[in-house]
């Protein structure tokens, strides 16, 4: 109990519906059903609102405590992903004063990357990089546009809907199925430069031929990705910022968002910063909730942690 009251917020309200809360974490159907006595203590009586959410075969299999929840939303993904895939947290480091330094060796030699980001990183570059030459996801999907029957019709992130891509082909076929599938291009920073957006123009533009036809608007050829969304009108009022943001915080933890917003008035001069906080904070101080009870403190340190990262 923490003030008087319940930390996990019990007793839970009755619903007659299991539904999606706003915390990520479902309501689950609760039926009035009167109360009962707890037993060796006949003044304290509880009703369903107290129950937590148990699967009664897996408590008497395992004869242990299980705490069962439906996972329906990105924030219990990234909840399973972030506590079973994070690794280590610990690196040890040895410092050395003296003349002659190599700081571009110290840099080297002090750098530590989880198992998990470098993982990412190398899926990530192998999968954005290309040449001519080879045969990528990108480019076969420009080849698949010059069909004159699919001409205008898919966006990039709508494409794995109905086509599946064969790695050992290096090709994109018609799904036979009609299972639902979802598509995402790959989250770009911002100082990511003309990849960032290539990927604005990737997510609004339908069934592009070419990277050339990308960056051609009403008859003319720009000769950057950024001078073709500007003349479509995608970065007008900040609005790409924004859905930068957007698309990071499906995917990405706290701390990645965290890092990525502070870099925003730094790299774009964005004229709307408080409307992007009221938006997004909440989003970038998940991971605080466990530690601190208090609204307040967690907007606090999520400010202080702000103030470091622009330090920095």
């Amino acid at each position: 109990m923490v003030n008087g009251k319940c930390k996990k917020n019990f007793p839970k309200p009755f619903v007659e519906y299991t539904s999606r809360g706003n915390d990520s974490y479902p309501l689950y159907r609760r039926r009035e059903g009167g109360q009962v006595s707890i037993p060796n203590n006949d003044d304290v009586f509880i009703d369903n609102g107290w129950v937590v959410p148990y699967n009664p075969w897996f408590l008497l299999k395992y004869d242990c405590h299980i705490n069962v929840e439906v996972c329906g939303e990105i924030k219990c993904v990234k909840y399973i992903y972030k506590y079973i895939h994070k690794g280590p947290d610990g690196v040890a480091l040895e410092l050395r004063n003296g003349q002659n330094c190599d700081e571009i060796q110290q840099y080297v030699d002090g750098r530590w990357i989880c198992a998990p980001e470098a993982l990412w990183r190398i899926s990530h570059l192998s999968s954005v990089e290309y040449d001519d030459n080879s045969k990528a996801m990108l480019t076969e999907f420009f080849k698949i546009n010059c069909d004159p029957d699919l001409t205008g019709k898919y966006l990039y992130r709508e494409f794995p809907q109905y086509y599946t891509w064969i790695k050992s082909g290096k090709k994109w076929i018609r799904r036979r199925s009609n299972n639902k599938v979802v598509g995402r291009v790959y989250v770009v920073s911002p100082s990511e430069g003309e990849r960032f957006y290539l990927c604005i123009l990737l997510n609004h533009v339908r069934g592009p031929t070419s990277f050339e036809d990308l960056m051609t608007v009403t008859g003319v050829t720009y000769s950057t990705f950024k001078e073709s969304a500007q003349m479509r009108g995608l970065l007008q009022q900040d609005d790409y910022v924004k859905q930068c943001l957007q698309e990071a915080r499906s995917v990405r933890m706290p701390s990645s968002l965290r890092r990525l917003f502070v870099s925003m008035p730094m790299l774009c001069q964005p004229t709307i910063v408080r409307e992007l906080w009221d938006e997004f904070h909440p989003s970038m101080c998940e991971d605080y909730g466990r530690e601190i009870s208090s609204s307040n403190l967690i907007i606090n340190k999520l400010l202080l942690e702000i103030r470091r990262l622009l330090h920095q």
